[in-house]
Formats: C-alpha cells, structure tokens, sequence
C-alpha cells in the first residue's frame, strides 16, 4: 500500500481536530502522562519505543500501515482503532508531522 499525501489534485492539510479522536489514548503535546498510548509529539521519525515492532522509524509508509491494521504491525498494541479511510490516514499522519 502506498501512501500518497496528496488526495486529488490537491495538496492535503489535516483539518483542525483530526486528532481529537486520538487524545483519550495519546498524549498529543510530547509530555508523558498515564495514557494508554505513547505520546504523538516526535513519534514521527522516532524509532518505536517497544521491542517487537516491524518498524525502523516512524515515517508515512510505517504509520499508515499502522493506521490501517496495527495489529499486523505491533501484535501487541492495545489500540483497536482501525483507520480504513485512505484519506484520513493521511490527514492524521500530516497532523501527527507538525507534533513537536
């Protein structure tokens, strides 16, 4: 699967909010607090925190892989959340590149 971040014939910017959905499991701001999920904040680029992750860095392949079945990508990931629609994975993975 090949992530593009460009839907039709123009550019992509992730809407205000994309995120929200993501806030009850992940700390979006970098700062560490008892969530279920790691901090988005620099996730992307980073390599994964856990041992065990088919993964070398955190870049658009490897998160929308993730998005779309992150069960297949970290077997034991406690996220459910599936992202099937193409162009929403893309907004959040754009959303989760301005997290500093």
């Amino acid at each position: 699967m090949i992530l593009v971040l460009s839907y039709g014939s123009a550019a992509l910017a992730a809407p205000p909010g994309v995120l929200s959905p993501c806030a009850g499991c992940h700390a979006l701001n970098g700062v560490k607090k008892k969530v279920a999920g790691p901090p988005l904040a620099g996730l992307y680029g980073a390599k994964p925190l856990k041992a065990g992750i088919k993964v070398a860095r955190w870049d658009d392949a490897s998160l929308n892989r993730f998005l779309w079945n992150p069960e297949k990508v970290d077997p034991t990931t406690r996220m459910f959340f599936k992202v099937r629609d193409d162009k929403r994975r893309a907004e959040i993975i754009i959303a989760m590149k301005a997290l500093k």
